[in-house]
């Protein structure tokens, strides 16, 4: 059995150097597992740069991240009111998938929003890039 070690961090709020240095983690396991790197756009949003929030779940066996989830959020105004945007990216290396632990994250911070803001209108604009992201959706996401 592998025990995991979750943290939950708020990314955009770290110091400089422990952002930066959790951006190239993560960067590192995007190239493992991904076949096209990340924009710069998303390791931007990870600093907080153009979005409201980003909030990330780091798993790590033996100190080694081997799974993570980030959540950007944007608050927006739009002609009916305000609301918000929804945007995760996540990854799991291979040997530790189908322990469903981004999804939990997804779902806790889902949880956080709504006592935060429970009337505020929230969308997703998730790209489903994998099988697992599909599934994930059709069997979770309201």
């Amino acid at each position: 059995m592998r025990l995991l070690v979750p943290r939950y961090q708020r990314t955009d709020t770290l110091p400089h150097a422990a952002r930066e240095a959790l951006i190239a983690q993560i960067a590192a396991l995007d190239a493992e597992v991904f076949r096209d790197p990340a924009p710069a756009s998303v390791a931007d949003g990870y600093r907080g740069v153009g979005v409201d929030e980003c909030w990330t779940m780091t798993a790590r066996h033996r100190g080694r991240l081997v799974a993570y989830n980030t959540i950007r959020v944007w608050y927006e105004q739009g002609p009916d009111g305000p609301y918000a945007l929804w945007r995760s990216r996540a990854a799991v290396r291979k040997g530790y998938r189908r322990g469903a632990m981004t999804g939990h994250f997804a779902t806790l911070m889902y949880l956080v929003f709504r006592l935060r803001r429970p009337r505020l209108p929230l969308f997703t604009i998730n790209t489903l890039i994998h099988p697992s992201s599909f599934r994930l959706f059709a069997t979770r996401v309201a």
